[in-house]
């Protein structure tokens, strides 16, 4: 794992020094070109990105008071495949073992049953407020269901180990194996152990990478050449690469007490262990806390590493949670037949009247009977509707809340429970009420910075030098009609020859995120300029025909590139700055028609009572409704059809603000922008 941008796929270096029958060994990480080289893939970086995202949502669920772990008596069941490229089929009994003894010894230390955790009693003492953790997970071979037709050896009811397969056509990941835990065993090199990414992707088919001598523990088999060596031959090797693939990261920075693996409960320390090193012996960075050398994140011996925290099994459990959909289901004979639920995104931060959730229904080992499904805890006003209510096979559904503009600004968590055949399981989804969009920033160490932008009537130009990392515009407003087109050009200052991205985010559907489709506009980049455009200037931006009547926020974001590949609507501390501006978008021109003739809204603004005055030549009669600028509807008023239209329309109780009156007969619409003051 690499260090650089949180990617640590680490690869623990092994150093042969000559002489005969003998040599010595050091773990250390050294990976940092490879994966800059796949930093370089966008889809890569956003994917990643997107995962982490996910991570950090249940990350922040699982250490809230009173959440839950996982269900220790029904632990998650990962199914495992194993894969020797270089081995001989004539060693397949040996080598099906060897994969057998490797998960026996990840099962034990991932819930703390290894035989040597009880060292821990003895040494605790050093480490005040450190406990083991344990995750109720179990590995499992994969014996049924296996890919077809891919070769390796593959039968049916047999262990899912492959020989002699061209896994990923000699790459890292193989799209044959999504949904598997892989562990791919090979020749990597005299000075790699193994290597993994940094939070893995189990849908891409991606692997755990081990060289042939430190892939579990005892003889080994010498006929294909897979041999654990000591000091790293009791499998801990694979446990360490595993940890990362499930999100952990190193105990240690590697160069000084700057850095953190951002665990609480594991102490900072700057340099990595080796050896065998006596519990307590070693200074953390902090006054009276001393390195967990036993830890499995760091690079001690296998001997003497036999632990993670409560902490670290709290990251690897809220990982799991996230990609445990990806997990390919009928595949083994561990665990039980049940089912369960979970939210793919389990938190929806609004100021809109709806919000959706999706969820996803996983069977567990074959498991066919129909489930109940049904929603709790929905707050009192808000209609709850689900796409389904019961289900049987493994899919997904949804949960629609309507009505939800009418709360207060609060969160608000409702559970979906899906029951059946004597079992139930449940998701806990969190609806948070905000009346504004996030906050974003970047910094004032350099001059990067956006130093115009002009949109419609929008004409903030030539800000010689940048005055804070984020600025407020949203007093500046321009109105916008549905289906029509403006152009939006924005000019960047790259403080000297750097190069710089900027993006535009317009929140069409007033829910106050910028996460929905067709909300985000790259606007490209700029190289050495001063106040110059960016390459995509100016960006035609054609008005959504269903975007939100009202008052809503636009971002324009500008950052340097070379910041890292996170580029999101709510990111501060970067180099670059933010600036939110406000559009007001009004019904479609088309959709004026000709029957509102001379319409005119007075006095505007006014304290709260004002006059409708307009010429019609329609039969029907009118309405007359106002709207805040959260769309919520404070006033609705029938007239009869009259030729000469001239009303006062009060709104004394109304606070200040800005709010829409819109004018409809039959299929005619006309909306006005107005302002209590």
């Amino acid at each position: 794992m690499e260090l650089k941008f949180l990617f640590t796929p680490c690869l623990l270096s092994l150093f042969l020094f000559l002489g005969l029958n003998s040599y010595s060994q050091n773990r250390t990480c050294g990976m940092e070109d490879y994966m800059n080289a796949q930093l370089q893939n966008p889809n890569f970086a956003i994917e990643y990105q997107e995962n982490q995202a996910r991570f950090r949502e249940a990350f922040a669920r699982r250490i809230m008071p009173n959440s839950a772990n996982f269900n220790t008596s029904n632990p998650v069941v990962i199914p495992v495949a194993v894969h020797f490229p270089e081995a001989q089929e004539t060693d397949r009994a040996c080598l099906e073992a060897l994969a057998q003894n490797q998960i026996d010894i990840l099962n034990a230390d991932f819930t703390a049953t290894n035989s040597d955790a009880n060292l821990w009693s003895t040494v605790s003492s050093f480490y005040p407020g450190v406990n083991p953790g344990s995750v109720a997970i179990e590995f499992c071979m994969a014996t049924k269901n296996h890919p077809v037709g891919i070769g390796g050896g593959l039968t049916e009811g047999s262990p899912a180990v492959t020989i002699g397969y061209n896994f990923g056509n000699g790459g890292n990941e193989d799209a044959n194996w999504s949904g598997y835990m892989n562990f791919l065993v090979k020749d990597i090199g005299s000075e790699i152990l193994g290597f993994s990414p940094l939070g893995g992707n189990i849908s891409a088919g991606q692997s755990v990478v081990m060289n042939l001598n430190a892939f579990g523990s005892g003889a080994g088999c010498s006929e294909s050449g897979i041999v654990p060596n000591a000091p790293y031959d009791l499998g801990r090797t694979v446990t360490h690469e595993l940890g990362h693939f499930y999100n952990l990261k190193h105990t240690f920075d590697g160069f000084s007490c700057a850095g953190d693996d951002g665990i609480a409960d594991t102490p900072n320390i700057s340099n990595s262990n080796y050896g065998c090193p006596a519990p307590g012996s070693v200074d953390g960075c902090e006054p009276n806390e001393k390195a967990l050398t036993m830890n499995y994140m760091d690079y001690v011996n296998d001997a003497c590493m036999y632990m993670l925290t409560e902490g670290q099994t709290t990251v690897v459990g809220a990982y799991i949670s996230t990609i445990q959909n990806q997990f390919k289901q009928n595949t083994t004979l561990c665990g039980v037949n049940s089912f369960s639920i979970s939210a793919v995104d389990i938190f929806y931060n609004t100021c809109g009247n709806e919000a959706t959730f999706d969820l996803d229904y996983l069977t567990i080992n074959g498991f066919d009977s129909m489930v109940a499904l049904e929603v709790s805890n929905v707050p009192q006003g808000v209609t709850a509707s689900l796409s389904q209510d019961e289900i049987i096979t493994s899919g997904g559904f949804s949960l629609a809340l309507t009505n939800i503009d009418q709360l207060a600004l609060a969160d608000y968590t409702i559970t979906v429970t899906a029951t059946g055949a004597g079992e139930s399981s449940s998701a806990n989804l969190t609806l948070s009420i905000v009346d504004t969009v996030c906050s974003a920033a970047g910094n004032l160490d350099f001059e990067t910075a956006t130093t115009a932008v002009v949109f419609n009537n929008i004409n903030q130009q030539s800000r010689a030098s940048k005055t804070a990392p984020y600025i407020d515009f949203t007093s500046i407003l321009t109105d916008i009609n549905r289906e029509s087109s403006y152009d939006l050009s924005v000019h960047v200052n790259t403080d000297g020859d750097y190069e710089v991205a900027t993006k535009v985010w317009i929140d069409w559907n007033q829910n106050c995120n910028f996460t929905d489709p067709g909300e985000v506009y790259d606007l490209g980049g700029a190289y050495g300029v001063f106040d110059g455009p960016t390459s995509n200037s100016p960006h035609a931006i054609v008005i959504p025909s269903d975007a939100v009547l009202g008052t809503t926020t636009m971002r324009v974001s500008t950052k340097l590139v070379s910041d890292g590949p996170n580029f999101s609507s709510c990111q501060t501390g970067f180099d670059g700055e933010v600036e939110d501006y406000t559009v007001n978008v009004l019904e479609s021109i088309a959709d004026y028609g000709n029957e509102f003739i001379d319409l005119v809204v007075f006095p505007n603004p006014s304290s709260g009572s004002f006059t409708l005055k307009f010429v019609t030549n329609v039969t029907t009669d009118f309405e007359v409704r106002v709207y805040d600028i959260r769309g919520r509807r404070v006033y609705t008023q029938g007239f009869e059809n009259r030729i000469n239209f001239n009303q006062t329309i009060n709104l004394d109780s109304a606070q200040s603000g800005v709010y829409l009156m819109t004018v409809s007969s039959g299929s005619e619409q006309v909306t006005k922008r107005i302002l209590v003051n």
